[in-house]
């Protein structure tokens, strides 16, 4: 990206079975709407100081948790208005964060599936 349109963008590269654990640690119920369940990867595992201390942190009605290296959050009232967001995260964890909601990650498993056919 840098090179060709010289614009320095944060990138992340994801394996299928990255994605997959992801998917299935999540700690929100699999009924959910996949529309409201959202998965951010970061770039580097977060701080334990840092994870212990957002942990405590309630935005209610939303909720989250942050793993060692992905961060779990539902949006009952959806994300136009929410208080969580990759951004948030991002500030709150000094990272860098790229995340998609579960409709998305189970959408590229499938092209992955499809794509070995």
């Amino acid at each position: 990206m840098k090179k060709q349109f010289n614009h320095d963008v944060t990138t992340f590269v994801l394996t299928e079975e990255q994605l997959k654990n992801a998917l299935k640690s999540s700690p929100f119920a699999t009924d959910l709407p996949g529309n409201q369940v959202f998965i951010t990867f970061l770039s580097d595992p977060i701080e334990k100081s840092l994870r212990d201390e957002i942990n405590v942190l309630k935005y209610l009605p939303e909720e989250f948790h942050c793993d060692d290296q992905v961060v779990y959050f539902y949006l009952p009232d959806g994300a136009a208005n929410a208080k969580l967001s990759n951004n948030f995260f991002e500030k709150k964890l000094k990272i860098n964060a790229t995340g998609r909601n579960v409709n998305t990650v189970k959408k590229m498993l499938d092209l992955l599936a499809a794509s070995k056919n």
